[in-house]
C-alpha cells in the first residue's frame, strides 16, 4: 500500500494552484475601472484585505501579513485613457499614475507567482471590456508575443504536467527497492545461502528465485500506482497505457533487481538500510524527477545520464505528453536503459555472491 499512499500525497499535496492568498489592497482611484478590476480578482485565489494607504499596505506585507501589495494610484483610469491616447508621447507621471503597482515578498515566491498570474489576468479582462463597451478593438492591449497553440501538451499545462512522469517512476522504483533490500542479507546472516549452495542450486537460481517471489507484490504495486494517477486522480496521458505500463513495471523490476544488489552488499540490516537511503535522495534530486537535468550543473547533468531512472522518466513523458510510440527513439531509450541496468543489476549480484567472503 505505500506506493497508493505516496501517489495519493503526490496528487493532493504537489503541483496544485494555489489559493487563499492574502493580499493588501490600496485604491487610491475608486473608479469604475480600478473597481471593476477588483471585482475581476477570482477570490478563491485573491483574498483581498483594504488599506487606507498605500504605506499601510505595504507595512502589511513588510509584517508578513500578507504576500504581496496592489497600488493603485490616484487619477489611474485617467492616466491609463491618456496613456492610451497619447501613444508614444506619454509624461512619466502619467505612465506611473496609470500603472498598477504589485509590491511582493518574493520570500513567498510561489505564492506571488500564482497571484500575479491572476493580477495579470483580471486586468485584461476587464481593460478588454471597457474597450469593447467604447466601440475600440480589445485586441490592442494584447502583448505583441503570444504562445500560439502547443504542438505537444495541454494550452495551460499545472504542474503537475512535468512532475507526474519522474513521480510514477520515481516511486515505481524505491518502492519495488524496499521489497528486496534486506532478503540475501537475513539469509546470509542465518546461512541459508551457504546451505542452499552446498545442495547444488547456483548463484542465478537464487536470485531468479527471489525474483519470481516478489514479482507478484511488484504488480500490483504497480498496477494500483497506475489506477492512483491516471483513473483515481485522472492525470492526461496521450500516448498508449500500454506501453506506460510496461515502462512503470520495467522500473519496478529494476528498483527490485537493484534491491538485490543492494543485500549481497550489506553484511547487516543497518548497511543495507543506510545504502538505500543514502541512494535515494541524491538520485531523486539529479535524475530530473524536482528539476529538468538541463537546469543542472554540467557535471551533474553528465551524471543523471547514467542514473537508471534519468532516461526513463523523459521516456515517459514523451509518452504521457507528447503521445509517441515504441518506434520512436525517445521511448525506446527508456527501455533500453531499464534492462540494461536490470542485466547489470543481476550481473553484478551474482558475481558479488560467488567471489565475496
Amino acid at each position: 500500500m505505500l506506493p497508493v499512499l505516496e501517489a495519493i500525497i503526490f496528487c493532493l499535496c504537489l503541483g496544485n494552484d494555489m489559493k487563499s492568498i492574502h493580499i493588501a489592497v490600496y485604491d487610491g482611484d475608486n473608479s469604475r475601472l480600478s473597481l471593476g478590476f477588483l471585482r475581476e480578482l477570482d477570490p478563491s485565489v485573491l483574498i483581498q484585505q483594504a488599506k487606507p494607504s498605500s504605506e499601510l499596505a505595504i507595512s502589511s506585507v513588510a509584517q508578513t501579513s500578507n504576500v504581496a501589495a496592489i497600488i493603485i494610484s490616484p487619477h489611474f483610469a485617467d492616466c491609463l485613457v491618456k496613456r492610451i491616447a497619447q501613444a508614444g508621447n506619454v509624461a512619466p507621471d502619467v505612465l506611473y499614475n496609470s500603472t498598477i503597482h504589485v509590491m511582493p515578498d518574493m520570500a513567498e515566491q510561489y505564492h506571488v507567482f500564482f497571484a500575479f498570474k491572476e493580477i495579470v489576468r483580471a486586468f485584461n479582462e476587464i481593460t478588454r471590456q471597457v474597450l469593447k463597451e467604447i466601440g475600440q478593438n480589445p485586441d490592442m492591449i494584447a502583448f505583441p508575443v503570444q504562445y500560439g497553440p502547443p504542438v505537444y501538451g495541454p494550452p495551460d499545462p499545472s504542474v503537475h504536467t512535468f512532475l507526474t512522469p519522474g513521480a510514477v517512476l520515481s516511486i515505481a522504483f524505491f518502492a519495488a527497492l524496499s521489497l528486496t533490500t534486506m532478503n540475501l542479507v537475513i539469509e546470509k546472516k542465518r546461512g541459508l545461502i551457504e546451505r542452499t549452495i552446498v545442495v547444488g542450486v547456483s548463484h542465478f537460481r537464487i536470485l531468479f528465485s527471489h525474483l519470481v517471489t516478489h514479482t507478484f507484490i511488484l504488480l500490483i504495486q504497480a498496477i494500483l500506482l497506475l489506477l492512483m494517477f491516471f483513473t483515481v486522480y485522472a492525470i492526461p496521458y496521450a500516448g498508449s497505457m500500454t506501453l506506460i505500463a510496461a515502462l512503470v513495471i520495467s522500473q519496478s523490476l529494476c528498483g527490485m533487481c537493484f534491491g538485490l544488489f543492494v543485500s549481497t552488499v550489506a553484511n547487516s540490516e543497518n548497511t543495507a538500510t543506510m545504502l538505500s537511503l543514502g541512494v535515494f535522495y541524491p538520485m531523486l534530486l539529479i535524475s530530473g524527477t524536482m528539476w529538468p537535468i538541463d537546469g543542472m550543473h554540467v557535471f551533474f547533468k553528465t551524471v543523471s545520464l547514467f542514473l537508471p531512472i534519468t532516461i526513463p522518466i523523459l521516456s515517459l513523458k514523451s509518452l504521457m505528453i507528447r503521445g509517441y510510440g515504441l518506434m520512436h527513439w525517445d521511448v525506446a531509450n527508456g527501455f533500453v536503459v531499464t534492462y540494461t541496468w536490470i542485466a547489470l543489476f543481476i550481473g553484478a549480484s551474482v558475481l558479488l555472491m560467488r567471489f565475496k567472503k
